[in-house]
């Protein structure tokens, strides 16, 4: 991308009619942008980052690969970290920084705008949905498959 992270989320961020908030409390809800750039390097701390900021907000993760190398992204450490990745708000990466950080955004918004919305019933159903496509999306990065047999 010709741009920076910083500005590519700024970007994102400004299409959905969102701010940025100087604290976390302000914060409907964190973006997290991990790009990874040393194949095979431990992620420990900042897996830990992950999980403790995930009980203070939901969390949209983007994990990037600097060289599109699945050992430079975060996710096999948030596994071995025992991060509880399924209550993480969003998920994406292994693609373009663009389409990444806006898909992680757009779909943050949207489960928080919808749990606002929807009769406490139906949150259930909203939350499982939204597990489903995270699911989808951490299979597709290849991280899962590339952790286990696949019979």
């Amino acid at each position: 991308m010709p741009d920076s992270l910083e500005n590519i989320a700024l970007d994102k961020i400004k299409l959905l009619n969102g701010q940025v908030v100087s604290s976390v409390e302000d914060a409907d809800f964190i973006l997290f942008i991990h790009c990874g750039d040393n194949p095979g390097a431990s992620y420990r701390d900042i897996a830990q980052n992950v999980r403790q900021l995930m009980t203070q907000k939901p969390v949209a993760l983007v994990d990037l690969s600097e060289d599109y190398d699945y050992r430079e992204c975060l996710f096999p450490s948030l596994l071995v970290n025992n991060t509880p990745v399924p209550q993480l708000l969003s998920y994406a990466g292994w693609n373009s920084a663009s389409n990444s950080i806006g898909t992680a955004l757009a779909q943050g918004a949207i489960v928080v705008l919808q749990s606002r919305l929807l009769s406490p019933a139906a949150l259930p159903s909203l939350y499982a949905r939204n597990l489903t496509f995270n699911c989808a999306r951490f299979w597709t990065t290849g991280h899962i498959s590339r952790r286990f047999a696949i019979k």
